[in-house]
């Protein structure tokens, strides 16, 4: 596809790749991050690539070192950049997957909503969307026992 663009300096021409499928999660902080220190919770997720997702607890409080979800308890994750129709989504790593697909509310919104069985404080999730992983390396959520 090509985008004609009219700027001050004349007509503009570029061309677009377009995808049926690019996704992605909405994040937070990057886990450690340097103007953030205490998102790495004292070490836990230190020197790990993973990203802080915007996730909610069952309880609704937003998902971090400091509101941490129950062992076994549900995370809604958002994710966008997913083309409409019918999809197989599953975790790379342990966790199944409770609920997975647009959110009815918001267009083009994607909720996931996963159930982590781990008594780690920390762990590294990687959704896959038919078989393919999010852009991001992996998304760190936090638990209490």
């Amino acid at each position: 596809m090509t985008l004609n663009v009219l700027t001050s300096a004349g007509p503009v021409a570029r061309s677009l790749r377009i995808v049926t499928s690019a996704p992605n999660a909405f994040l937070a902080l990057p886990v450690p991050n340097p103007y953030y220190p205490e998102v790495s919770c004292a070490g836990i997720g230190g020197g790990y690539p993973e990203y802080l997702p915007v996730a909610r607890n069952a309880d609704g409080l937003l998902n971090s070192c400091d509101q941490p979800a129950p062992a076994g308890s549900e995370v809604t994750l958002f994710l966008n950049g997913i083309s409409p129709g019918a999809h197989t989504v599953t975790l790379e790593n342990p966790g199944p997957v409770v609920v997975a697909g647009f959110d009815p509310d918001m267009f083009g919104l994607w909720k996931l909503r996963v159930r982590v069985s781990t008594s780690d404080v920390f762990a590294v999730i990687q959704p896959l969307i038919d078989g393919t992983p999010l852009r991001e390396s992996g998304l760190a959520l936090f638990f209490r026992n």
